[in-house]
């Protein structure tokens, strides 16, 4: 059997506390609080951003949302006017054509339009919630088309 070497037990003697080794504590403890802290305050900045962040992009979505929305509105406005224009036109080439087809002895009276009627295409005219200026559209075409058109 192998015979073992005993070592000589050392005593170790911790080093003496001195000022300097408060002075390293002091600097340790400082800067891992000041890393702490700059860990924390980088973190805050960063959830910051990110809310931010969520919020411009939920802001922009939304305000693109009722641009269409405003889009769709205005084209659907455009379609009923359009519609009601079509309306009017072929009333009123339908009145000529009673005085072309008859013996047209040079008066003629206008085709008096029903109150319900003339109330029903005004309110497509009517001036919409963006201003666009219908009300006033209807009220040219309404004296544009006086002679073959009694609006009630």
């Amino acid at each position: 059997m192998p015979t073992r070497s005993v070592e000589p037990f050392v005593e170790h003697h911790p080093d003496p506390v001195t000022l300097s080794s408060y002075g390293h504590l002091a600097i340790n403890l400082g800067l891992g609080t000041a890393a702490t802290l700059a860990a924390v305050l980088g973190a805050e900045w960063a959830l910051h951003m990110i809310k931010n962040h969520q919020h411009e992009n939920t802001s922009w979505e939304q305000d693109n949302f009722i641009r269409e929305k405003e889009l769709e509105w205005e084209s659907e406005k455009a379609a009923r006017e359009q519609e009601a224009l079509e309306v009017l036109v072929k009333m009123a080439e339908n009145h000529a054509r009673t005085f072309s087809l008859d013996d047209f002895e040079g008066k003629f009276e206008s085709y008096k339009i029903p109150k319900e009627i003339h109330e029903t295409l005004e309110s497509i005219f009517r001036e919409g919630a963006y201003g666009t200026p219908g009300i006033r559209s209807w009220k040219d075409l309404k004296e544009n088309l006086k002679p073959l058109l009694d609006f009630e």
